[in-house]
Protein backbone atom coordinates (compact mmCIF):
# COMPACT_ATOMS: atom_id res chain seq x y z
CA UNK A 1 0.00 0.00 0.00
CA UNK A 2 1.54 3.62 -0.81
CA UNK A 3 1.92 6.12 1.62
CA UNK A 4 -0.66 7.86 3.22
CA UNK A 5 -0.77 11.59 2.43
CA UNK A 6 -1.56 14.49 5.04
CA UNK A 7 -3.20 17.37 3.65
CA UNK A 8 -0.76 20.54 2.77
CA UNK A 9 0.19 23.08 5.60
CA UNK A 10 -1.64 26.55 5.84
CA UNK A 11 -5.96 26.06 5.56
CA UNK A 12 -6.48 22.68 7.18
CA UNK A 13 -6.17 21.43 11.23
CA UNK A 14 -6.20 18.92 12.60
CA UNK A 15 -9.35 18.43 15.53
CA UNK A 16 -7.05 16.24 18.09
CA UNK A 17 -10.61 15.01 19.25
CA UNK A 18 -11.06 12.67 16.78
CA UNK A 19 -8.14 12.54 14.52
CA UNK A 20 -9.52 13.94 11.32
CA UNK A 21 -7.80 17.00 9.37
CA UNK A 22 -10.91 19.76 8.70
CA UNK A 23 -11.25 23.18 7.22
CA UNK A 24 -14.02 25.88 7.06
CA UNK A 25 -14.64 25.87 3.25
CA UNK A 26 -17.66 28.19 1.99
CA UNK A 27 -19.27 28.22 5.29
CA UNK A 28 -19.64 24.75 6.36
CA UNK A 29 -16.66 22.35 8.01
CA UNK A 30 -14.94 19.85 5.58
CA UNK A 31 -13.06 17.02 6.60
CA UNK A 32 -10.05 16.41 4.45
CA UNK A 33 -10.04 12.94 3.17
CA UNK A 34 -14.07 13.72 2.09
CA UNK A 35 -13.12 16.39 0.37
CA UNK A 36 -9.74 14.67 -1.46
CA UNK A 37 -12.44 11.99 -2.31
CA UNK A 38 -14.92 14.71 -3.61
CA UNK A 39 -12.99 16.53 -5.57
CA UNK A 40 -12.19 13.60 -7.54
CA UNK A 41 -15.10 11.97 -7.64
CA UNK A 42 -17.82 14.24 -7.24
CA UNK A 43 -20.35 14.55 -4.50
CA UNK A 44 -21.32 11.80 -2.29
CA UNK A 45 -24.91 10.90 -2.67
CA UNK A 46 -26.56 11.92 1.11
CA UNK A 47 -26.16 8.51 3.84
CA UNK A 48 -23.00 8.13 1.75
CA UNK A 49 -19.06 8.09 3.76
CA UNK A 50 -16.00 7.83 2.93
CA UNK A 51 -13.95 4.57 4.21
CA UNK A 52 -9.83 4.61 5.40
CA UNK A 53 -8.94 1.56 3.59
CA UNK A 54 -5.75 2.45 5.68
CA UNK A 55 -7.19 2.52 8.87
CA UNK A 56 -5.59 6.16 9.48
CA UNK A 57 -8.25 9.25 9.91
CA UNK A 58 -5.99 11.58 8.92
CA UNK A 59 -4.85 10.16 5.38
CA UNK A 60 -6.32 11.87 2.62
CA UNK A 61 -4.47 9.32 -0.21
CA UNK A 62 -7.27 8.88 -3.34
CA UNK A 63 -5.84 4.90 -3.27
CA UNK A 64 -6.84 4.62 0.48
CA UNK A 65 -10.15 6.04 0.52
CA UNK A 66 -13.68 4.24 -0.54
CA UNK A 67 -16.71 5.64 -1.10
CA UNK A 68 -19.89 3.27 0.81
CA UNK A 69 -22.83 3.65 2.65
CA UNK A 70 -23.03 4.55 6.15
CA UNK A 71 -24.43 1.18 6.60
CA UNK A 72 -22.08 -0.64 5.17
CA UNK A 73 -19.46 1.58 6.79
CA UNK A 74 -20.42 0.90 10.45
CA UNK A 75 -21.27 -3.02 9.63
CA UNK A 76 -17.70 -2.87 8.04
CA UNK A 77 -16.55 -1.82 11.55
CA UNK A 78 -18.32 -4.08 13.32
CA UNK A 79 -16.95 -7.02 12.10
CA UNK A 80 -13.12 -5.77 11.69
CA UNK A 81 -12.96 -3.67 15.26
CA UNK A 82 -15.63 -5.30 17.46
CA UNK A 83 -16.72 -1.53 17.78
CA UNK A 84 -20.15 -1.42 16.42
CA UNK A 85 -22.92 -2.72 19.01
CA UNK A 86 -23.91 -5.53 17.50
CA UNK A 87 -20.26 -7.27 17.64
CA UNK A 88 -20.62 -6.95 21.55
CA UNK A 89 -21.66 -10.31 23.35
CA UNK A 90 -22.17 -8.73 26.86
CA UNK A 91 -23.37 -5.54 28.83
CA UNK A 92 -21.04 -3.31 30.49
CA UNK A 93 -21.97 -4.90 33.41
CA UNK A 94 -20.03 -8.34 32.11
CA UNK A 95 -23.71 -9.93 31.75
CA UNK A 96 -23.54 -12.18 27.95
CA UNK A 97 -26.02 -11.25 25.41
CA UNK A 98 -27.44 -14.41 25.19
CA UNK A 99 -30.27 -16.99 25.82
CA UNK A 100 -33.14 -15.97 28.02
CA UNK A 101 -30.26 -12.67 29.07
CA UNK A 102 -31.07 -11.01 26.30
CA UNK A 103 -34.11 -8.55 25.30
CA UNK A 104 -34.40 -7.57 22.10
CA UNK A 105 -36.63 -3.93 21.49
CA UNK A 106 -37.48 -2.11 17.82
CA UNK A 107 -36.52 1.76 18.03
CA UNK A 108 -39.01 3.76 16.21
CA UNK A 109 -36.56 4.61 13.01
CA UNK A 110 -37.09 0.63 12.26
CA UNK A 111 -34.01 -0.49 13.75
CA UNK A 112 -33.45 -3.03 17.37
CA UNK A 113 -31.63 -2.35 20.11
CA UNK A 114 -30.70 -5.21 23.03
CA UNK A 115 -31.17 -5.13 26.33
CA UNK A 116 -29.46 -7.16 29.24
CA UNK A 117 -32.13 -8.95 31.24
CA UNK A 118 -30.43 -8.87 34.38
CA UNK A 119 -29.42 -5.78 33.87
CA UNK A 120 -32.80 -4.35 33.27
CA UNK A 121 -34.15 -6.56 36.48
CA UNK A 122 -31.74 -5.02 38.92
CA UNK A 123 -32.89 -1.55 37.79
CA UNK A 124 -37.06 -2.41 38.17
CA UNK A 125 -35.75 -3.95 41.89
CA UNK A 126 -33.93 -0.77 42.96
CA UNK A 127 -36.84 1.34 41.40
CA UNK A 128 -39.07 -1.03 43.81
CA UNK A 129 -37.15 -0.65 46.68
CA UNK A 130 -37.47 3.04 46.35
CA UNK A 131 -41.09 3.49 46.23
CA UNK A 132 -40.95 1.33 48.92
CA UNK A 133 -39.13 4.10 51.07
CA UNK A 134 -41.41 6.58 50.17
CA UNK A 135 -43.70 7.69 53.34
CA UNK A 136 -47.27 6.24 53.07
CA UNK A 137 -49.91 7.99 51.75
CA UNK A 138 -51.75 10.84 54.18
CA UNK A 139 -55.58 9.47 55.15
CA UNK A 140 -58.00 11.59 53.16
CA UNK A 141 -59.17 14.46 55.37
CA UNK A 142 -61.82 15.54 57.08
CA UNK A 143 -64.51 18.29 57.51
CA UNK A 144 -64.10 19.38 61.12
CA UNK A 145 -67.76 19.97 61.03
CA UNK A 146 -69.73 16.96 59.72
CA UNK A 147 -66.72 14.67 59.56
CA UNK A 148 -67.25 13.56 55.63
CA UNK A 149 -64.29 12.42 53.67
CA UNK A 150 -66.21 13.87 50.77
CA UNK A 151 -64.00 17.04 50.38
CA UNK A 152 -63.10 19.21 47.33
CA UNK A 153 -59.78 20.43 47.46
CA UNK A 154 -58.46 23.71 47.06
CA UNK A 155 -62.34 24.92 46.26
CA UNK A 156 -62.67 27.84 46.15
CA UNK A 157 -59.47 29.04 46.55
CA UNK A 158 -55.71 26.88 46.76
CA UNK A 159 -55.08 26.15 50.06
CA UNK A 160 -59.06 25.41 51.62
CA UNK A 161 -61.18 22.98 51.12
CA UNK A 162 -65.01 22.71 50.50
CA UNK A 163 -67.18 19.67 52.09
CA UNK A 164 -69.37 18.40 49.59
CA UNK A 165 -71.36 17.38 52.01
CA UNK A 166 -72.07 20.32 54.33
CA UNK A 167 -71.11 22.99 52.20
CA UNK A 168 -68.61 24.59 55.15
CA UNK A 169 -65.27 25.44 54.24
CA UNK A 170 -61.71 25.03 55.51
CA UNK A 171 -58.29 25.30 55.85
CA UNK A 172 -55.97 22.48 55.31
CA UNK A 173 -55.83 22.56 59.25
CA UNK A 174 -59.08 21.78 59.93
CA UNK A 175 -60.16 25.50 60.64
CA UNK A 176 -63.65 26.62 59.58
CA UNK A 177 -62.96 29.75 56.96
CA UNK A 178 -66.71 30.08 56.34
CA UNK A 179 -70.01 28.33 56.41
Amino acid sequence: MSACIQPPAGWWKLREASGYWHSLIDGRWVLWHRWTWEQEHGPLPRGWCVHHECRVKWCGNLAHLEAMTIGDHNALHAREDGHHNDAKTSCPQGHAYAGDNVLTYKRKDGGTYRVCRECKNAIARRLYAFKLLKPPPQPPQQCPVCGSPDIKRNRPTPGENECRTCGYVHDNNGKVVTS
